[in-house]
This record gives structure tokens, sequence and C-alpha cells, in this order.
């Protein structure tokens, strides 16, 4: 197959420079198989990857054409930061659990293409989404929240007291932009804008809820104050889609990797 071709699904941009990569670091890619996104709006495919050093095998890379929207856009410079942010120093839960850049991500206009490891390294992992209804669903998913909290953030970090509009602006962060899904959602649904401060619901004698994205001014949640707002690390969109466990029942969860690391 002409190389050019075999990563037309990317689009013709991508496809040449994927090609002018391969020539120029002399690293071939073979037999690409596309796999699903789950909706992120990203394009991914599981490749073969011979590198240019002698002493490399071959070896299942992931090639990932991010969407150019601002989270996505943003992902290889946060897996990079997420990987340098060292629980009290120690490097042995990013090598471990967070996906690995294996070459340094190339622009495409406004997107970027990223040359990801495959979690875990072999063919036995899956996402968590596809062991739901497996009887040993909670047993993992609360391994895996243990691991989160305690190995990934045995540095908790705390800065003082802030109100709760704060806390939850600064955990929406660019959710809050007019543009933004979010705030479309809230105005096409819901009629409302972020400047309104209360919902009224519809129901009988139902008295006025607060507005829970409308976080300026003299909303209702600046008037509470948190006295201890825990700051982490933390996957933005963690659900199960982005963790990648053993595929087999009796495997250690202890390996599990988290990928999508946009936000």
């Amino acid at each position: 197959m002409d190389r050019s071709t075999q990563f037309a699904k990317f689009g013709a941009r991508a496809a040449a420079l994927l090609d002018q990569w391969q020539q120029q670091n002399h690293r071939p890619l073979t037999a690409p198989a596309w796999l699903d996104t789950g909706g992120s709006g990203a394009s991914l495919a599981s490749v073969f990857v011979r590198d240019s050093d002698p002493g490399r095998t071959t070896r299942r890379m992931i090639i990932k054409l991010c969407s150019p929207d601002g989270d996505s856009s943003m992902e290889p410079g946060r897996l990079i930061a997420a990987r340098r942010s060292l629980p009290n120093g120690e490097s042995s839960f990013p090598r471990a659990h967070l996906v690995e850049q294996l070459y340094d991500p190339m622009p495409v206009d406004d997107a970027w293409l990223m040359f990801q490891g495959f979690a875990g390294n072999d063919e036995t992992m899956v996402t968590l989404s596809t062991i739901l209804r497996q009887r040993r669903m909670p047993g993992v998913a609360g391994q895996i929240t243990r691991s989160l909290l305690a190995d990934w953030n045995p540095d908790e970090k705390w800065d003082g007291e802030m109100t709760a509009a704060a806390f939850v602006s600064e955990l929406l962060d660019r959710r809050l932009e007019p543009e933004e899904p979010l705030a479309v959602w809230v105005r096409d649904k819901l009629g409302l804008d972020l400047e309104t401060a209360w919902i009224r619901p519809g129901r009988t004698n139902a008295g006025p809820l607060p507005n829970p994205v409308h976080l300026t001014g003299s909303c209702p949640l600046a008037e509470h104050t948190l006295d201890y707002p825990m700051r982490g690390r933390a996957h933005g969109d963690l659900h199960p889609g982005n963790i990648m466990v053993p595929k087999e029942p009796d495997a250690d969860i202890g390996r599990y990797v988290l990928i999508d690391l946009s936000r």
C-alpha cells in the first residue's frame, strides 16, 4: 500500500505529514487499525512502528489526531505536565498509570498528532467501560479510586479558605466560557444564562433554586466558605472509557492506565 494513503482517514494534511515523519525518522508504520474514539472528536489508529534504533523491536503504538477544540488541542502538553508531576518526587505512579508519549507530538494546522504507547504495553487491556456488567466491577472501581486518592495524591495541598463559588469556578475553568458546551446547554435546554442567579422550578409551591453555573458577583455560592479546599492531581474527564484495565478477571488491577488526559 502507498504510505501516503494508509492514513487517509486522518485527512490529507495529516497523512502527508505522517509520510514525511516515517521517511525522515526511518520509522516505518504498518498495519493501521482504526479505533473507536467514544465520541471525543479525535481520530485514533493502532499501528506497528519499527524504530530506527537497532536495539528496538517492532511494537504497537497509538497515533491520535486530537480534535482542534480547546481541551483536546491542549492534550499533548497536559500529558507531559501530568507525567512530570511526581507524587512526593516519586516517578512510579506516572510511569505505571499514565499513558506514555513515545515521540514528540506533531502540529497539524490547529490540531496535534500524538504518538502514544499502547496502554499496558500489550494487547490484554480493555477500557473499564467494557466490564461494567461484570461482577468484579465494584471491586475494580474501588481499587482504582483508592489508588488515585492515595498513590497519586499522597502530598495533598491546601491554600487556605475560599468561597464555594471560587472553588467551583476553579474546577470548571474554561467550561464557564459563553461558547463552551456547558454554557450552551444551560442556555438551550434550560433557557438560562450564566448570569441568572436563581432557577424557578415549574412545580407548585416549589421554592427557587440557585443556578449552579452562576458563579460571579453576589451568586448564592459566594455566601458560603470552604474551610479546607483540597487540591491535587486529577484526570479532568475521568469516566470508564478513559481507564484501561486488564481484560482477564483474575489479572492484577494495579496495572490500570489512564488515557485521554486532555483536561
